[in-house]
């Protein structure tokens, strides 16, 4: 009966601890939804971007050439298989070399390659995909930043980049 009692006991409390942090949880949801963010200068000037997602990787979808940044200097269209230089849009994803290399689909999946990602065990790639044209839908969003949110965003996708002894972009051919 004492073995009972205290149990049951443990079991209010245990269930009270999760009703707290779950009702916190909700709290903390609610007001932070509320908090609206810096709202943008309608008179300043916007780029947009995209995230785009295949269920598998997701990436960030930029014009290819802008007032900050000609992505073509970086990213060369003979490095591709068609080498067609109408497009107008460059998608960059980062992650796990060895997702990118082998997971094309989720049922492509092996255990040792997602373990690998989830702990950042491999070495880490950028891939890169050009488009002529992005259409927003459920597997593509648009974001319209400022000029100075993608000057830094430009400069975080460079040092991010490596490049070989000539001075080149790094490239993993597939």
């Amino acid at each position: 009966m004492k073995y009972l009692s205290k149990s049951l006991i443990f079991c209010g409390y245990t269930f009270v601890v999760l009703l707290l942090v779950a009702g916190l949880y909700l709290l903390t949801a609610y007001i932070l939804s509320r908090i609206s963010v810096n709202q943008q200068n309608a008179s300043e000037k916007q780029v947009r971007i995209f995230i785009l997602t295949n269920g598998v990787h997701t990436d960030l979808v930029m014009p290819l050439r802008s007032e900050l940044m000609d992505w073509t200097k970086e990213f060369k269209f003979e490095n591709t298989i068609l080498k067609d230089t109408s497009s107008k849009y460059l998608a960059l994803g980062w992650g796990d070399k060895g997702f990118y290399l082998e997971t094309p689909t989720w049922d492509d999946l092996t255990f040792k390659t997602a373990f690998k990602a989830a702990f950042w065990l491999g070495k880490s790639a950028i891939h890169s995909t050009f488009y002529k044209e992005m259409k927003e839908g459920k597997n593509c969003k648009r974001i319209d930043i400022s000029m100075k949110q993608y000057s830094l965003l430009i400069s975080y996708i460079k040092k991010s980049l490596t490049y070989n002894s000539s001075g080149e972009l790094q490239i993993i051919k597939t």
